[in-house]
């Protein structure tokens, strides 16, 4: 659960949905993948299931890639702050989240999750951070994809709040979220890849328990 958060988020530009046009930077450098040429659509967005999109799976010059390298560095899709640092021994179950903007009429925040990112040492609770900013990596995620290869997890959520007496937020719930792939990708249609022969059946059973 999120904690408290300070009441300096109300501070954030104010917005009433999310929309493509906040978002600055994609969240990962293809530009230090080999022969990179366009992501595919390897397990995306469910509102029941699988609330974010997984970015792994590209084109490269000699076919499908799947998977991320060691180290794949990860960034800030936009300007915002950090509401959720969550780092574990293995990098599958951390996280973090930034505020980009706030709906005060609505009572609700806007916010991107990273999961399976493990924070840079710099990124703390309630630190700002710029579009692109380096901002975690990827890396020692047994994740039931590929051995020795990695992906990002990455939500867009509207979490509703309220503001307590002594001045701090407190998030009702994990909030509605939002399908990744046309903010992040706008007018495009991602070529979408069938990865039901490859994912083992153990990885179905967690995200129906967990609704990643």
């Amino acid at each position: 659960m999120i904690p408290p958060i300070a009441k300096n988020l109300i501070k954030l530009p104010s917005a009433e949905r999310w929309s493509s046009e906040m978002i600055s930077h994609q969240p990962v450098d293809t530009a230090k993948l080999p022969r990179f040429k366009c992501w595919l659509n390897a397990y995306g967005f469910d509102p029941r299931y699988h609330r974010g999109f997984d970015i792994f799976a590209y084109k490269g010059a000699e076919g499908v890639v799947l998977g991320l390298p060691n180290g794949t560095r990860v960034f800030s899709v936009a300007d915002g702050l950090i509401i959720e640092v969550k780092d574990t021994e293995l990098s599958y179950f951390a996280e973090i989240g930034i505020a980009i903007a706030v709906n005060k009429e609505a009572g609700s925040l806007l916010s991107c999750v990273y999961k399976h990112a493990r924070p840079s040492p710099d990124i703390r609770l309630l630190s700002a951070v710029k579009g692109g900013e380096l901002i975690g990596s990827l890396s020692d995620a047994d994740d039931g994809y590929v051995d020795g290869k990695y992906h990002l997890h990455l939500e867009f959520r509207e979490t509703r709040f309220k503001m307590t007496e002594d001045g701090f937020l407190v998030f009702d719930d994990e909030g509605r979220s939002f399908d990744p792939e046309p903010l992040l990708f706008p007018g495009q249609s991602l070529e979408k890849k069938d990865t039901r022969s490859w994912r083992p059946p153990v990885m179905d059973a967690y995200n129906l328990i967990k609704y990643w």
